[in-house]
């Protein structure tokens, strides 16, 4: 116990002698080298008010309690929701900001193909207790991607399933739900936001969107956008036993890094946030990486991860009492992954995608809209025997195709053949007893 205490008290002093460090003339020279971008709207005077703000306000954890950014990081890891083992050692640190960092692109820098499973579940406790549970399937090979998503109900059902696919040439939706589909001659670049953070968070965001990722948004991209305020500990702490670099940004990041043999691991990350006039660091999310497993190249992935936010928390450390339907801001994101394949064992036959019998497509390549049969040699024949698609998107014979049969003039009306043909027996029922009653009265008057 002691050695803990005497080693949070070293730590708190270099911590902040680091920051009266940069608060003074070298602080200027190094903003100077080397800005952050993510800096770059604030000039050197400005940024040196922000962290002096930072240091003057502390940080705060959602139970109240404040301090410097270490401290509470400390206070943070031994609550209930930290989901790890934090523990200090005596060993030294080895690495450098910049080495740390190289460790963690190691394993997105040798994945050329990723394929993966896995189960996303949301843990709510604002406004209600509450779990949502998706299946999500990614994979990508060049150009070529695949998505398949799912809500996992609580008997294990699938709802909202659909199936994204582009082949290198066209782009594919498959709705399993209602079995609905459509075909466009145009890769979609959005990747579905629940994926993008997951690949963001591990840290390996790759294939065909990587181009065009902002490097702000990765999490071992911000050891390279504030490496001129990142500042590494003398001694290594353990996560769940695995030994691990302390990382320390002023402006409101700790990252706790595994070194591995070929690369390094990220097993935890606590993130602060700006809050108020004088920029107090306010706990926001707790994110943590386990189970990691070996995926080739002496490379590992973590098979179980967990992100807590806690977007509700306020600057004098309380939290907010909001219980309207969209305030879920305190809330936890489990990741499960079930199956991973990585560069070789992806095959272009995850690629494709056929529609099965029975189901309507909207084919903007074609211009048709048409119901696929149950022989694909029919195909053709289905396709001829669609409906158009005219330039502004409407179908005129859509009735036909979806209902199986052209419409009567009056069932354009009615809208069912079954209410068209009731309404036929009431007429001629109403018909029968106009005549019955009739036949009598003319019979007499002859």
């Amino acid at each position: 116990m002691t050695i803990r205490v005497l080693s949070l008290c070293l730590a708190s002093l270099w911590f902040w002698s680091v920051i009266d460090v940069d608060s003074c003339s070298g602080e200027e020279t190094a903003v100077s080298a080397e800005k952050p971008r993510l800096l770059e709207q604030f000039t050197d005077a400005q940024l040196t008010h922000l962290l002096e703000g930072i240091k003057a306000a502390g940080a705060y954890g959602p139970s109240g309690i404040s301090g410097s950014l270490r401290s509470v990081a400390d206070a943070v890891n031994q609550f209930p929701y930290a989901h790890q083992d934090i523990q200090p050692t005596d060993q030294p640190a080895t690495r450098s900001v910049p080495e740390l960092r190289k460790g963690l692109l190691s394993l997105r820098n040798s994945i050329s193909a990723l394929e993966i499973s896995l189960h996303k579940t949301v843990h709510y406790v604002q406004p209600e207790t509450k779990t949502k549970t998706r299946q999500l399937c990614y994979a990508f090979l060049g150009l070529r991607q695949y998505l398949e998503d799912a809500d996992v109900q609580p008997d294990g059902s699938l709802t909202n399933h659909n199936i994204y696919v582009f082949n290198g040439e066209e782009t594919r939706r498959l709705t399993k739900t209602d079995q609905t589909a459509d075909r466009v001659s145009v890769r979609s670049r959005h990747l579905p936001q629940e994926v993008l953070m997951y690949l963001q968070t591990v840290p390996v965001f790759a294939g065909p969107d990587a181009v065009e990722h902002g490097p702000h948004e990765d999490v071992a991209a911000l050891l390279f956008d504030y490496e001129a305020r990142c500042q590494v500990l003398p001694t290594l702490e353990t996560v769940d036993g695995a030994p691990c670099h302390v990382v320390v940004c002023p402006l409101g990041f700790l990252f706790w890094i595994e070194v591995k043999d070929h690369g390094c691991n990220l097993r935890r990350m606590v993130e602060f946030r700006m809050e108020g006039n004088q920029n107090a660091l306010v706990l926001n999310r707790l994110l943590a990486h386990q189970d990691f497993r070996p995926v080739g190249a002496g490379q590992e992935w973590p098979f179980k991860s967990r992100e807590t936010y806690f977007e509700d928390v306020l600057p004098d450390g309380t939290r907010s009492q909001d219980d309207s339907l969209f305030s879920d801001r305190y809330l936890t994101r489990e990741y499960i992954v079930t199956d991973l394949k990585r560069n070789s064992s992806i095959t272009e036959s995850r690629f494709q995608l056929s529609y099965p019998p029975e189901t309507l497509v909207m084919d903007m390549i074609r211009q048709r809209y048409y119901r696929t049969p149950a022989d694909p040699q029919d195909l053709p024949d289905a396709i001829a025997d669609g409906s158009p698609i005219l330039a502004d998107g409407t179908i005129p014979d859509w009735y036909r195709v979806r209902f199986g049969e052209p419409p009567g003039y009056l069932e354009q009306y009615f809208h069912s053949k079954w209410i068209f043909c009731l309404c036929v027996v009431v007429i001629l029922l109403l018909a029968w007893v106009v005549c019955s009653y009739l036949s009598p009265t003319q019979g007499k008057d002859a």
